[in-house]
């Protein structure tokens, strides 16, 4: 899963929690496929959302999980929610899903979300956030919930409730994250960046999680773990001024 400049750590140290979100996601039958093939799909629509009909049709070329997508009590549905606006889907957040969960070149990913975000032939700072954002929620929000709506249908409430706790220090995470990634990205002298400079600097760890939810995922994670260090030394700093304080 991922491209090939993405190698993940993977996963002997992973939580109970990840481990649920990577067995649940790769119900979704997005992992067996190119990013490419997803992409190509839905290309075929000129529609930037999906109506019902075209939804299902994307669904069954591809032979994605359908079950349940059309009752309200089933994961799937409430999953695919997360794409849905006024009842039809956004195909640019359907691309990222298959960029996220399935396979292919750097290059070709690449590609990919240059035609999804670059308004010009190089993307501008304020594009590139927009897209970091979108993958971030889907790797950290959307499918951790695909996981907890399935461990919820299942009564699992400990699963669950780890699930939760797991779910919200990737939220939390997320701000921090979107600019580690963006500092991997662009330099401070950059007001654009094109593709060509795009690839070369998506080299890094940090960076060559770009197109792997797990990934994105572990780099949150990091990110999570080095805030709350700063958080609580901040606290003690804070503490240690309320004492001195206090003494006087």
């Amino acid at each position: 899963m991922g491209c090939e400049c993405a190698k993940p750590r993977y996963y002997r140290a992973a939580s109970e929690a990840e481990l649920q979100v990577s067995e649940y996601e790769d119900l979704l039958g997005y992992s067996k496929l190119n990013s490419a093939e997803v992409w190509a799909v839905l290309q075929t629509s000129a529609d930037p959302f999906l109506p019902r009909n075209e939804m299902m049709a994307f669904l069954t070329r591809l032979n994605l999980n359908r079950e349940g997508f059309d009752s309200p009590l089933r994961p799937l549905q409430n999953f695919y929610s997360f794409f849905r606006r006024n009842n039809a889907w956004d195909k640019r957040k359907l691309a990222l899903l298959g960029l996220l969960l399935g396979h292919g070149s750097c290059t070709s990913k690449i590609d990919i979300l240059f035609s999804l975000y670059a308004s010009s032939p190089a993307l501008k700072l304020s594009e590139l956030d927009r897209l970091l954002r979108d993958l971030l929620h889907i790797a950290s929000i959307c499918l951790p919930s695909y996981a907890q709506y399935w461990l919820e249908v299942q009564n699992d409430s400990l699963k669950s409730d780890e699930l939760l706790k797991y779910k919200e220090k990737l939220a939390v995470a997320m701000p921090d994250t979107i600019s580690t990634l963006g500092n991997a990205i662009v330099t401070a002298a950059d007001t654009e960046v094109s593709r060509e400079v795009f690839r070369a600097r998506l080299k890094g760890e940090v960076a060559g999680a770009l197109f792997n939810a797990r990934q994105l995922r572990v780099v949150s994670l990091e990110v999570y773990r080095r805030g709350k260090k700063e958080r609580q030394r901040r606290q003690m700093v804070l503490a240690g001024e309320d004492a001195m304080v206090e003494a006087d």
